[in-house]
């Protein structure tokens, strides 16, 4: 996991390239792990106060270019564009449209759109979703293609 760290970090702005199937779940583990902290003090400042959670954000905002990065590499490693890697996050407005439609929304939603437009846009997150993450966990595509020469064996 350091090793993937340690290449993500070094390749913070680099879009270009291909990286293997370990290189981009490790670094996904690690800003999950890493975002655990800064989690448990904003829950305790929220509970005692305060109304932003500072330091998720602080970790987030500084973790979200590697992460995407190495997502658009890691799409490049089997052959797709890196734009589709992350497809799924065009669809959080209306996936989380849809959870507020369906939990308790203003009347003038659901009078506009209904239920079934809100179970809609939540399949369509779900599919995308489900999309990405079979095209993530597929095998390095063998010898170079048009994004680059095969990344090294870990």
């Amino acid at each position: 996991m350091i090793r993937a760290v340690k290449i993500c970090f070094a390749k913070y702005f680099i879009f270009s390239g291909r990286a293997r199937r370990a290189e981009h779940w490790y670094f996904v583990l690690f800003y999950h792990l890493a975002s655990i902290p800064p989690r448990a003090i904003d829950r305790y400042l929220t509970e005692n106060g305060a109304f932003i959670p500072i330091f998720e954000l602080i970790v987030g905002l500084c973790i979200i270019v590697p992460l995407l990065a190495v997502t658009w590499r890691r799409m490049h490693d089997i052959g797709r564009p890196g734009w589709q890697g992350i497809l799924h996050w065009f669809a959080v407005v209306p996936m989380l449209s849809a959870a507020y439609a369906l939990d308790g929304s203003p009347p003038a939603f659901k009078d506009a759109y209904g239920d079934p437009l809100a179970y809609g846009m939540l399949a369509i997150f779900v599919g995308l979703f489900l999309l990405v993450m079979w095209w993530l966990v597929k095998p390095t595509q063998q010898g170079p293609n048009a994004y680059g020469e095969e990344p090294p064996e870990w």
